[in-house]
């Protein structure tokens, strides 16, 4: 049906919905039938990315498609390249998003500086955009995914142990932020980053009291349960060591 679309963008945008809808079976898949929709759905986006009459939106929503895609088969390389070949202008709406995931691929692997560089320029194209569209219903999901994004940042320079009085700065404007535009389930990230930086600069009664309200909102992020954990070990009391220890054990299981 797609083939008999005339070509422009409604042809593209049934491709684009049909390889998502690939890309939907293919995680509910195993083996080699989740292997061969994911092949499936790469080629369609692969040659769907080639045509020239993609508006640059589109073009970026296939390119970041195709990213989710190769990040699942297990080719995070390729998944960067995809990412980076979107760029991140203030018109694109996905531009933070991309440097942020980015920034998650490479984690690990690259110099913690590079990993920074994609944090920063993905608060950049966030705020950029939110400073084009203030006024306008696209304000509020910029506004969130800004404090989301600088949360973010704090919690690397917390986990890298690195700029720790920066990262307290951050982590406590994004959680004041939050608490006046954000739902309670999305205050957890700036919470965990709070509570992770108190627990690097060794205020552990501070650092336990965010990190319960961030599990009590996040309702049980398995990180966010870890750095409780972490923080009750250390202070070391019996009773905290012990539900540290039911914690772990919840964890694993």
């Amino acid at each position: 049906m797609i083939e008999l679309l005339p070509a422009g963008e409604q042809r593209d945008l049934a491709r684009l919905e049909l390889a998502v809808t690939h890309r939907g079976q293919a995680e509910t898949s195993q083996g080699d039938e989740r292997t061969g929709l994911l092949e499936r759905t790469r080629e369609e986006l692969v040659d769907a990315t080639r045509e020239a009459s993609l508006s640059a939106d589109l073009e970026a929503r296939m390119h970041e498609e195709l990213a989710n895609v190769l990040d699942l088969l297990g080719r995070s390389d390729d998944a960067i390249v995809a990412l980076r070949s979107i760029g991140g202008t203030a018109r694109q709406s996905g531009a933070g998003r991309h440097h942020e995931w980015i920034a998650h691929l490479i984690a690990g692997r690259e110099q913690p500086w590079e990993v920074e560089q994609e944090l920063l320029e993905a608060q950049d194209a966030c705020a950029a955009r939110l400073t084009a569209f203030r006024g306008t219903d696209e304000e509020p999901p910029l506004r969130a995914a800004l404090i989301t994004l600088t949360a973010r940042l704090a919690m690397f320079y917390a986990e890298q142990g690195i700029r720790l009085d920066e990262a307290r700065l951050l982590a406590e404007g994004a959680l004041q932020s939050a608490r006046r535009v954000l739902e309670p389930s999305r205050m957890a990230v700036c919470e965990d980053a709070c509570g992770w930086v108190a627990f690097r600069q060794g205020r552990l009664d501070e650092a336990v009291d965010l990190l319960q309200d961030a599990v009590e909102h996040s309702g049980g992020h398995a990180q966010q349960w870890a750095h409780l954990a972490r923080a009750l070990e250390t202070r070391d009391d019996p009773e905290g060591v012990e539900h540290a220890r039911d914690i772990w054990q919840q964890i694993t299981e």
